[in-house]
């Protein structure tokens, strides 16, 4: 089997790439070990070194090359959506920073979703209260659950916590339809909203999060996504 020239698939962190289950299925059906095993390698090769496989001398026919064309798409696809959270996530810090003003910050992510072919109607300004997040605030974390993840606050060097899966589930969603609010010195954090979702109930909790993400002026007049809510729902029962 040959190989042609380097492509997408390698990145500056073109050394790792996801290998999803489908991928094994479908070459564990080949029947021939040979061709077998030419696929698994082929399949390593573009997903580690970006090297796209030349299948002629064992697959004249082309079926091969059906196959991989799919694998192939998944592993681009990944690897894009990893690049563009990459980049986010530096433009985030520099918003933190003030490195940059939110309106550079926007175009910035409509530039990203662009390039990476991201859908993100998130970034785009309009009214985010479509999601779809389940977190029981009474739930009781198992220990066996628990995974490591890194998360950043304004002025604090990256530390760890233990969370569990619907907690990550939390972070992720947060990142996707609030990053404005994370944006915050004091973004909010799993234990703050579980806090909040028994004090006022999840979708009151989930309002005034879409009201402070689409305030233009946040991050300039709040500092603690936590306070933030509670002085909102606070002021709304005074009225």
């Amino acid at each position: 089997m040959g190989t042609t020239e380097k492509t997408f698939a390698e990145t500056k962190d073109g050394n790792s790439f996801v290998f999803y289950p489908t991928f094994l299925t479908s070459i564990e059906a080949i029947k021939n070990t040979e061709i077998r095993l030419a696929m698994f390698e082929a399949v390593a090769s573009y997903g580690v070194r970006g090297i796209l496989p030349d299948f002629t001398e064992i697959d004249p026919i082309g079926v091969l090359d059906g196959m991989f064309s799919q694998i192939r798409f998944s592993i681009d696809a990944a690897k894009a959506k990893r690049d563009y959270k990459n980049e986010v996530q530096r433009l985030k810090q520099d918003l933190r920073w003030k490195k940059i003003t939110r309106s550079e910050y926007d175009n910035h992510i409509k530039g990203l979703a662009d390039k990476y072919n991201i859908n993100t109607t998130e970034y785009n300004g309009i009214q985010r209260n479509t999601y779809n997040v389940n977190i029981d605030v009474n739930e009781k974390r198992d220990v066996n659950e628990k995974r490591e993840i890194d998360i950043y606050t304004s002025g604090e060097a990256p530390h760890s916590l233990s969370l569990s899966p619907k907690e990550k589930e939390f972070i992720d969603f947060m990142e996707e339809y609030f990053p404005s609010v994370q944006q915050l010195d004091e973004p909010l954090k799993p234990e703050q909203y579980k806090n909040l979702c028994s004090r006022y109930g999840e979708n009151r909790v989930k309002d005034k999060l879409t009201a402070m993400e689409n305030r233009k002026d946040l991050l300039e007049k709040n500092k603690s996504a936590y306070k933030t809510v509670i002085k909102w729902i606070q002021r709304d029962e005074q009225k």
